[in-house]
């Protein structure tokens, strides 16, 4: 890995980059209220039976898809239309799309190789309120920047995870410190699992924070959009 491209790395995937990411949970403060009144919630347990299972079934496809694509705007075009399409989840696909569109919106700003090309594609399609998803826009950017595939993954997956412990933070269920020390231990899981490689196909079995991220709305007061 070069200085240059570490660089690239560590900016695009630094919880700094406005990417609009801390505005959501992904299901985190529905499942604090709901499960509190069981008197229950373990933040590891959830985070590797729930959170990362996702990224892993169904985001890590569309990133290296989009990624392998070589910033062939037709192909990302039909790979993000399959996104939302697969996409069940209204509440997520919603958050997706607002992310990825955040991120696609700074890229072009910066001259990210594809990105304006994309943007201009994407905006004259008749549904185009439809696309611009956050897996799509990552592997187009990671490509556009010179990342490794290898790179692309691991900073989205660690972006996923950050923002995952920023939600959980701010919702107080832990301090800063127990943030870390729990991040430090799933790292050698987290590893194992990106050297398997990706599915074939984009699936997704969390079904607990799926179901937390669609109920999101019913909350009377909120911190998060879900």
């Amino acid at each position: 890995m070069g200085h240059a491209s570490l660089l690239r790395l560590l900016q695009t995937f630094d919880s700094a980059f406005p990417s609009g990411s801390f505005a959501f949970s992904n299901g985190l403060e529905v499942l604090n209220q709901e499960i509190k009144l069981l008197e229950k919630i373990d933040l590891k347990d959830i985070l590797l039976e729930q959170f990362l299972p996702r990224w892993f079934e169904f985001d890590r496809y569309f990133i290296r898809t989009a990624f392998e694509a070589d910033g062939n705007i037709a192909d990302l075009l039909e790979l993000d239309k399959k996104c939302h399409i697969q996409n069940s989840n209204a509440a997520l696909a919603a958050s997706s799309r607002r992310i990825g569109r955040s991120l696609l919106s700074v890229h072009i700003k910066i001259g990210t190789t594809g990105a304006i090309d994309f943007w201009d594609a994407s905006s004259k399609l008749i549904f185009n309120e439809q696309r611009g998803y956050q897996p799509i826009v990552i592997g187009l950017v990671g490509w556009g920047l010179q990342i490794s595939r290898k790179e692309v993954e691991a900073g989205a997956v660690y972006g996923a995870l950050s923002s995952f412990f920023s939600a959980a933070v701010r919702l107080g269920l832990m301090g800063a410190i127990e943030a870390q020390g729990t991040i430090s231990e799933v790292i050698p899981e987290i590893d194992r699992m990106l050297e398997d490689g990706p599915p074939d196909f984009a699936y997704s079995n969390a079904i607990l924070s799926e179901i937390a991220a669609s109920r999101h709305k019913d909350l009377e007061i909120s911190l998060f959009s879900n």
